[in-house]
């Protein structure tokens, strides 16, 4: 249970970020939630559990200003680096599963330059919804699952 003494620091806190706590402690109440390297995760809860979720992650409610977002890159380099994508993307895409960027490097080697644009296609994918397309190259990933529902078609009339 909270101390009078948490309270009032939960009570500061809230109000350094703009809010109050009636407003916070709604049952459906909703905010953007920004991590120290200013990105911003949209419409999760601020109950009072997920807050103090959030907060013990260094998330605030008030975006950081870009000098806070550079000293936190410095004190963090780690936790920086592990955020940043460890490898190249295709295309401007998103990075392909290791499985198939060994096999792409395998048949095109990789001092020959930039990964060649894959021709326009239609994705082919595997049943799973995640599954990457099969064509070489390209790093589209199957999002809705196979046989999507229609609408009926009407008849003819007349």
């Amino acid at each position: 249970m909270a101390t009078g003494e948490d309270a009032l620091q939960e009570k500061q806190w809230a109000e350094a970020q703009g809010y109050s706590l009636t407003l916070l402690d709604r049952d459906s109440a909703r905010a953007d939630w920004y991590r120290p390297d200013g990105k911003c995760i949209p419409q999760l809860p601020v109950d009072p559990y997920h807050r103090e979720i959030y907060r013990k992650k260094g998330w605030s409610l008030r975006a950081p200003t870009s000098e806070q977002v550079e000293a936190w890159k410095r004190e963090n380099p780690a936790a920086w680096a592990r955020l940043q994508p460890d490898h190249e993307t295709v295309n401007g895409a998103q990075s392909l599963p290791p499985e198939l960027q060994q096999e792409l490097s395998e048949l095109i080697p990789m001092e020959s330059g930039p990964l060649p644009t894959p021709p326009r296609h239609m994705h082919v994918y595997q049943d799973a919804i995640g599954s990457p397309c099969l064509v070489l190259g390209c790093a589209a990933v199957r999002r809705m699952p196979r046989g999507t529902i229609r609408a009926k078609r009407k008849g003819k009339e007349g």
